[in-house]
């Protein structure tokens, strides 16, 4: 269990029912750097806390407070000269820690423009990155000059980069927070905790004496918190609703949690699967529901799958699936957020599509593994406009959105939720759309990744599912 995470947290619960009610000689052991284990021994009847300091060298700590008006890469920038430039040893690496791809990507950009730089090695380092690239940039320097590696929190325990002498911590964190009244998630950036700074600070003490540089104030540490919100409290609950169900424990109320999941966020994610089919008419978990358990998804993405395969579309569903849940193969910034490119993309099986091909067959293996079919039956990958916006559709039901007719991108959902497309989007003139990925923490949900769809399917559909109600207001 390295960390508080939705997933760790349920597995957690249903072992201790498991030894509770099955195996009372089953024993338990939690292994972390950074978990809080005053609640965990407390929670733990009988826990006993084992403590390794382990081996490290010393790290020294220094804090760079901003100045005013300081963005982040001017912070950054002052860091490397003021401790690094003139201090360095030969093939020393940099690890510097930062938010997320849009801050990595910002520092890079003003770290290249300094003339000191060019001798440099200058690497990102996220979860986007292709293998071989995020091999390259845990790799030891290949330069005398030094290395700097631009890292996401991936570095903080997932990867071990070679020769990091100088730690830089911006201090911040991206997390993915849920919005119960929208039904949306979106990205947070927040002050990391003092239990990751920490983690962020070790990895600098693996080969010698070494540094960590943090870019905020003293005052500032005494206002963090202690550890970082278990992800269970404000994660979308969807995932966590369903294999409840699969267990038979809807509401979770049976097991005996460290921090039980949010009961009003889990009625809605019960309503949900309601609405996808995976409950039965006796409040039980559906046949349809135990295949989306079984297939190991996100819940919407198992649901769309599955319906593909019932439509004979199985290839264009298992594509759906993949690039719905691994890293965009396109820029979203060059190509705008249309998933038909990305269908074109992931079928030419060139450069990072490859990985995702194998992904893409591998789904396919296990859907006629639950469900075998006569595969002659089965098409190719088709991805026509309307098939891509009726799968999507079926999965996000509450997304399908209708232009405003202002010429702004601007978009109103099914749910009465505002959806905004960048006015320089190829889909910002969709009459509709059917809308998989968003950003929903805004004012207005950020659209990620969608389908164009005719206004006439969209009204054929309401005409389906809508009801149409008389209202007198003064």
């Amino acid at each position: 269990m390295l960390f508080r995470s939705a997933e760790a947290d349920l597995a957690l619960a249903l072992v201790r029912q498991a030894r509770q009610l099955l195996r009372p000689d089953l024993r338990l052991l939690l292994m972390s750097a950074t978990l809080d284990l005053e609640p965990l021994a407390r929670g733990l009847d009988g826990a006993q806390v084992i403590t390794s300091e382990g081996r490290g060298h010393p790290v020294e700590v220094l804090h760079q407070p901003p100045r005013p008006e300081e963005p982040l890469e001017r912070q950054l920038l002052r860091a490397l000269e003021s401790h690094w430039l003139d201090q360095r040893g030969p093939a020393e690496t940099v690890l510097v820690f930062l938010p997320g791809l849009r801050e990595i990507q910002r520092c890079q950009r003003a770290i290249a423009a300094c003339a000191w730089a060019e001798p440099l090695e200058l690497t990102p380092l996220h979860g986007q990155l292709g293998l071989a690239a995020q091999a390259s940039a845990i790799a030891p320097a290949r330069d005398q000059a030094g290395k700097i590696v631009l890292a996401s929190a991936i570095a903080e325990s997932s990867l071990t980069i070679a020769g990091v002498t100088l730690v830089i911590d911006a201090g911040l964190s991206r997390r993915n927070r849920f919005d119960p009244r929208s039904g949306m998630d979106g990205l947070v950036t927040v002050p990391a905790s003092l239990a990751s700074a920490e983690q962020r600070r070790g990895r600098a003490g693996r080969l010698g004496p070494s540094r960590c540089i943090r870019l905020w104030s003293p005052a500032d540490q005494q206002r963090r918190p202690a550890f970082d919100t278990p992800e269970i409290l404000e994660a979308d609950p969807l995932p966590l609703a369903l294999q409840l169900l699969a267990w038979g424990c809807a509401d979770g109320a049976e097991l005996r949690w460290i921090d039980p999941p949010p009961a009003a966020a889990l009625a809605e994610a019960r309503a949900l699967l309601r609405q996808l089919g995976a409950v039965d008419a006796n409040g039980t978990i559906s046949a349809h529901g135990r295949a989306m358990a079984q297939l190991g998804l996100q819940p919407r993405l198992a649901h769309l799958l599955l319906e593909a395969e019932r439509l004979g579309q199985l290839p264009l569903g298992s594509a759906l699936a993949v690039l719905l849940s691994e890293r965009d193969l396109l820029e979203r910034q060059q190509v705008g957020c249309d998933l038909l490119p990305r269908l074109v993309a992931l079928r030419s099986g060139r450069g990072e599509a490859r990985q995702q091909r194998l992904l893409q067959r591998q789904l396919e293996r296990q859907v006629r593994a639950l469900r075998p079919a006569d595969e002659a039956g089965e098409r190719e990958l088709v991805a026509e406009p309307a098939l891509v916006a009726e799968l999507v559709a079926l999965a996000y039901p509450e997304r399908l959105a209708l232009n405003r007719g202002r010429g702004d991108g601007r978009f109103l959902m099914r749910g009465g939720r505002g959806a905004v497309v960048a006015p320089q989007d190829p889909l910002a003139g969709a009459e509709a759309l059917a809308i998989a990925l968003v950003d929903g923490l805004g004012a207005e949900a950020r659209v990620l990744l969608a389908a164009p769809l005719p206004r006439q399917a969209l009204l054929e559909r309401a005409a389906l599912e809508g009801e149409l109600r008389s209202e007198a207001r003064w």
